[in-house]
C-alpha cells in the first residue's frame, strides 16, 4: 500500500463511511470523534452537516484513511481501489481481508446464552440470517454454551431481504414454550416480537426475546421494549480510530482482527421474567427479589418457603442450575450494576441498598461475578 508521506506530514483527512440510522452506528461515530478530538489534527470528509460520507459519494472525497463498515463485495473493491489505509468495522463478510475491528460475536453469543439460562429457560432458540458471518459466529457460541448446560437449542435462518413472516410465525408457534430466543441483531429481534404478537404468543411469558446492538429505534418499533446486548459501539469506534492512526504512520494490509467485548445486557420488557416451574422455587425467588436490600440469608428464605436448606438447594439446582446463595449474589450484583450505570450514587450507598453491607463486600462479590471492581465497571461504561 502506497502512502503519500508529504500528505501525512500535515493534518490527516479521514473519511467515515458509517451509517447514522441506528443507535449503535451513532455510538461508533461518537467513539471515532472522541479519539480524533483527543488526538487533534484530523479533518473529516462530510456529507451535509455530519462528519460521515456514504459509499456512493466516497469517490468524490480526497482522504488519507478510511473507517468504514464494509458489508458488500462492491464496498470491499471500492476500498481496495483507494490505496489508503482502511479499518473495517463490519463482521458481515468473513472474506474481507482489510484490518478489522468488530464486536466479539463469540462473547455475545455466550453472554446471551448465559443470560437466558440464568433466567431459567430450558428451551432456547436462535433466530438469525444465512450467509452473515456475525450471525454464524453468534449462533455457534450460543449453541455451544446452551449445549454445555445440557439444554436444547432450535434455530431459524432466513435472508433479510426475503424474510417470510409466515414461516417465522410458524417456527415460533412450533417451538416448545416457554422459550428464550436470541436474535442475531435488534432488527431480527423486532421481527420475532412482531411475529409473536401477531400470533397471540405472549412476550416474555411464552417467548422471551433478546436482541443485539441495543438500538433504541428498533426497541421502540417492536411495540414492546426489546432487551438487547450492548456491543459497546463507542469503544469500538475509539479503537478503530486509534488503529487507523497507527496505520497512517505504518501501513499494514494484513493483521489479526481486533474483537471488542460487549458491554452487557440491557434488560427491557421482552425478557423481564424468570422461568420457574417448581412452585417452591418460584415462591423463594419472589421473596428473594423483594428482600435483597436487607441482610437476607438462605436460612431466612428456607423459613419463608418452609423447606430445609438441603431441599431448597436441590430444587434450585434443578430449576435454575445454581444454589439459592449464588442466586442471591447474582441478583444483588445485577441491581448494583444498574445503579452504577444509571445513577451517581456512591459505592457505600450502593452496597447498603443492594444488601452487601460494607462496600468491601460489594467489591469482592462484584469482582468475583463480573471480573472487575464496581468503580472500574462504572468508569468503563460511562467513558
Amino acid at each position: 500500500m502506497l502512502v503519500d508521506k508529504e500528505k501525512q506530514a500535515g493534518p490527516a483527512h479521514v473519511a467515515c463511511c458509517i451509517g447514522t440510522d441506528t443507535t449503535y452506528a451513532l455510538e461508533t461515530l461518537r467513539g471515532v470523534l472522541r479519539y480524533a478530538n483527543e488526538r487533534g489534527g484530523w479533518h473529516f470528509a462530510r456529507t451535509g452537516i455530519m462528519p460521515v460520507v456514504s459509499m456512493d459519494r466516497l469517490s468524490e472525497k480526497s482522504c488519507d484513511g478510511i473507517i468504514a463498515a464494509v458489508t458488500t463485495l462492491e464496498d470491499w473493491r471500492l476500498m481496495a481501489g483507494r490505496g489508503v489505509p482502511v479499518v473495517n468495522l463490519s463482521n458481515r463478510l468473513e472474506e474481507v481481508d482489510l484490518p478489522r475491528i468488530g464486536p466479539d460475536d463469540g462473547a455475545i453469543g455466550q453472554m446471551a446464552a448465559e443470560y437466558l439460562l440464568e433466567r431459567g429457560f430450558s428451551e432456547l432458540a436462535f433466530a438469525g440470517f444465512p450467509d452473515h458471518w456475525y450471525s454464524d459466529r453468534r449462533q455457534a457460541a450460543f449453541e455451544r454454551t446452551v449445549q454445555a448446560a445440557g439444554r436444547r437449542c432450535h434455530s431459524y435462518l432466513r435472508d433479510t431481504g426475503r424474510s417470510d413472516p409466515g414461516s417465522l410465525r410458524a417456527w415460533l408457534g412450533n417451538l416448545p414454550h416457554p422459550v428464550g430466543v436470541l436474535a442475531a441483531n435488534d432488527i431480527r429481534g423486532r421481527h420475532v416480537v412482531e411475529a409473536c404478537l401477531a400470533t397471540g404468543l405472549r412476550v416474555p411469558e411464552d417467548v422471551a426475546v433478546l436482541g443485539v446492538d441495543n438500538d433504541e429505534w428498533q426497541a421502540a418499533m417492536a411495540n414492546l421494549p426489546l432487551t438487547s446486548i450492548d456491543p459497546d459501539g463507542r469503544r469500538l469506534g475509539y479503537e478503530a480510530a486509534r488503529l487507523l492512526d497507527a496505520l497512517l504512520s505504518s501501513p499494514c494490509d494484513a493483521m489479526a482482527p481486533v474483537w471488542i467485548a460487549p458491554a452487557g445486557v440491557v434488560t427491557r420488557r421482552s425478557t423481564d421474567i424468570i422461568v420457574v416451574k417448581d412452585p417452591v422455587v418460584d415462591k423463594a425467588v419472589a421473596y428473594i427479589c423483594q428482600h435483597l436490600s436487607g441482610g437476607l440469608t438462605v436460612e431466612e428464605v428456607c423459613d419463608h418457603v418452609d423447606v430445609s436448606r438441603r431441599n431448597l438447594e436441590l430444587r434450585f439446582r434443578r430449576a435454575l442450575g445454581r444454589t439459592p446463595y449464588a442466586f442471591i449474589r447474582q441478583q444483588r450484583v445485577k441491581w448494583a450494576r444498574k445503579l452504577l450505570l444509571e445513577t451517581d450514587i456512591g459505592l457505600k450507598e450502593i452496597a447498603r441498598r443492594c444488601g452487601f453491607g460494607p462496600p468491601e463486600r460489594l467489591n469482592v462479590v462484584f469482582r468475583d461475578i463480573t471480573g472487575e471492581a464496581p468503580g472500574a465497571y462504572r468508569q468503563r461504561f460511562r467513558r
